[in-house]
């Protein structure tokens, strides 16, 4: 499997381990099992090379659930949703911390409407997903927040 090729366990027994890469910057807890396959169960920690944090997953049994938290090298939020079968608001940060697009997922998909904004702060467009697809109408704005074109998706 993936993580087998991308990682070590410390220890060859079935079970929870440990798995990383080998320069270090994915940290994951892994179920083993006799056969040697391996599912990713627990936390997933990932580092930037400078060692600065960079990302917070969980998985069950292999699939994502839970918390789930990105953040820039300098340490800047760039996003924190929840993963689930229920709908979760997202809010996704540039480098400078402005919001940058806002939205609802489930299941990691996006859905419903999502908004996207400009460095400045201004609407930039706006429009719905479906099953993580964009559908239906979309529209773009200027800084203003004139519309200046409207699209459809399906």
């Amino acid at each position: 499997m993936r993580e087998a090729q991308q990682g070590r366990p410390r220890v060859e027994t079935p079970g929870l381990q440990h798995s990383k890469r080998s320069d270090g910057s994915v940290v994951r807890e892994v179920l083993r099992f006799p056969d040697g396959s391996v599912l990713r169960h627990g936390f997933e920690r990932e580092t930037y090379a400078s060692g600065a944090r960079r990302a917070l997953r969980h998985f069950e049994r292999g699939e994502p659930v839970g918390e789930w938290t990105e953040w820039y090298e300098d340490g800047g939020l760039r996003f924190h949703y929840v993963h689930g079968p229920e709908l979760s608001p997202q809010t996704f940060y540039g480098p400078d911390g402005g919001v940058r697009a806002t939205g609802g997922a489930v299941e990691g998909a996006r859905q419903g409407l999502w908004r996207f904004y400009r460095s400045d702060g201004s609407l930039a467009k706006e429009g719905e997903y479906g099953d993580g697809v964009k559908a239906g109408e979309w529209r773009e704005f200027d800084a203003d927040g004139a519309v200046i074109a409207t699209r459809s998706k399906s």
